[in-house]
């Protein structure tokens, strides 16, 4: 039974990460460009290393890292592959050493960590589209007008 269930999961994941691939290369194929194809196969590696990969080598985060650097710092996918690289050393060596008794929280830092500094940037950008929209809602849907035509046509 253990078996089954394992290997039911397993193919999950897969399937899951095939759907992931698709929707990636459906993204480049709408933008070709340098870009597109770097932050697809950053991205691409960075959920394989975590999602499905059975087993992790500290290394093996280099190849995201070295992908994601070339779109710059500002590219969501650039600060999640730095900062589980970053994180990686410690926590995967502290469950090579400790075994069955490393700590649980251990696994919950690593995993929240670099989502947590990514949620800053991600909340404020939610913020600012959120205000555009509110901004935009509020001024009514009008087609375009210069200003001094707008202002004389409520004045007058």
């Amino acid at each position: 039974m253990k078996l089954s269930v394992k290997l039911g999961c397993g193919f999950l994941v897969l399937v899951a990460f095939g759907v992931y691939l698709l929707w990636e290369s459906r993204r480049v194929w709408s933008q070709p460009s340098v870009a597109a194809v770097a932050r697809a196969s950053a991205c691409s590696c960075l959920m394989y290393v975590l999602v499905v990969s059975t087993s992790v080598q500290t290394w093996y985060f280099c190849l995201p890292v070295a992908m994601a650097v070339v779109l710059g710092w500002r590219a969501t996918c650039t600060r999640l592959a730095v900062g589980y690289s970053l994180l990686a050393l410690p926590a995967l060596y502290l469950h090579y050493y400790l075994r069955e008794s490393t700590p649980f929280w251990v696994d919950i830092v690593y995993g929240l960590t670099p989502l947590l500094f990514l949620g800053r940037g991600a909340v404020q950008t939610f913020a600012v589209r959120l205000g555009g929209a509110w901004l935009r809602l509020r001024a009514g849907a009008r087609t375009h007008e210069p200003a001094a035509e707008r202002r004389a046509n409520s004045a007058g």
